[in-house]
């Protein structure tokens, strides 16, 4: 049983290049979001903390903190210095970034904004 206050996100994806982990990735970095926002911390795990926890928080700090994909690794391997996506994930996060700069970009402080 999970302790009061404590959300799970679990997401079903194999380190393999050819797991679509670009399908999850806006409910990850939404759920992240709602923690931070809550006042709350949030912790993302996978079984060697290398490939996909650190595609994941890539992601994130792309989508809600306006990082292009190499500040956002850079943020993420200067926490974890072992994070290294596979290739299928990286190829899926340029994907991500592509998709992200493609948007059309709210106002400072508006919903959706970086840092709102």
């Amino acid at each position: 049983p999970r302790a009061p206050g404590v959300a799970e996100l679990r997401v079903p994806v194999f380190d393999d290049p050819a797991e679509d982990l670009l399908a999850h990735l806006e409910a990850t970095c939404a759920a992240m979001e709602d923690a931070v926002r809550a006042g709350g911390a949030c912790l993302v795990y996978c079984k060697n903390g290398r490939s996909r926890s650190a595609a994941v928080c890539t992601a994130y700090l792309m989508r809600h903190r306006g990082l292009s994909m190499a500040q956002a690794f850079q943020a993420v391997k200067s926490a974890r210095p072992v994070a290294e996506p596979n290739p299928g994930f990286w190829s899926q996060l340029q994907k991500y970034e592509e998709a992200l700069q493609s948007r059309p970009r709210p106002c400072p402080g508006s919903p959706g904004s970086p840092r709102d």
